[in-house]
């Protein structure tokens, strides 16, 4: 099979390895679509992100989805988790897996991630994908679990506002849930027009460049000319 490596400093090669095998508890899944998040590029651009630095050749890549290759399940499509928590450890125990003190994350430290043809895969970490998502939909499921818990940890109330800083991918999936969640009014703010735009597009009622955000700032917004002033206050209170 075909593997992508990463061996250091913007140095990723092709190689090819034996597929693996699954064992107990593991399936073998056939990677279909593998996203590229900003954790991906600090590896390729700085050979690691936070503590965590390049030891060995090391596959990237956390968000995916394939299809079982083995398993009583053998060609359904899947989502995978790309988090192996211990189970055990307090953070496990207490409920909270995403704070596992002894976690395994696909693509990061020692963990070889999805961008190869094959992979095993913990099989309760395995979802199956309904037929209205596509493999590429499937991927995006990691980055939209992490916008859902954003929305989360901002508490917004039924029929508020809020303000989305960043619109990159994340930013994006975030002014969705929110939309979907009942706030009333959006903003968002970035530096680069064409995220501006995508902003709007997917849902923000403004969306404008920190570095100029006063009344005067023009910003992009839904149904609005630019040429008329942004009002000084959302219509509900912030949150």
């Amino acid at each position: 099979m075909r593997v992508a490596r990463l061996h250091g400093v913007a140095d990723l090669r092709i190689s090819d390895e034996p597929a693996p095998a699954a064992g107990p508890g593991t399936s073998l899944v056939k990677v279909t679509a593998v996203g590229i998040c900003g954790s991906d590029l600090h590896w390729w651009a700085e050979g690691g992100i936070g503590d965590a630095v390049l030891t060995r050749p090391l596959v990237p890549g956390h968000e995916a989805a394939g299809i079982l290759d083995s398993g009583p399940g053998r060609g359904g499509r899947v989502a995978i988790d790309p988090a192996i928590t211990c189970g055990t450890c307090r953070a496990c125990r207490s409920g909270y897996r995403n704070l596992c003190t002894r976690i395994l994350f696909a693509g990061h430290g020692s963990q070889d991630g999805a961008m190869r043809e094959y992979l095993t895969w913990p099989s309760d970490l395995l979802h199956p994908l309904p037929d209205a998502l596509t493999d590429a939909d499937g991927a995006m499921l990691e980055p939209l679990g992490v916008a859902i818990h954003a929305a989360g940890l901002g508490h917004l109330r039924l029929g508020g506002s809020a303000v989305v800083a960043g619109c990159g991918p994340i930013g994006l999936l975030l002014i969705q849930v929110l939309r979907a969640a009942g706030a009333a009014w959006v903003a968002a703010f970035d530096p680069l027009p064409h995220r501006r735009e995508a902003a709007v597009r997917l849902g923000a009622d403004l969306a404008a460049d920190p570095a100029h955000a006063g009344i005067s700032a023009n910003p992009v917004r839904a149904g609005i000319s630019a040429d008329r002033p942004v009002p000084r206050s959302p219509p509900s209170c912030a949150s």
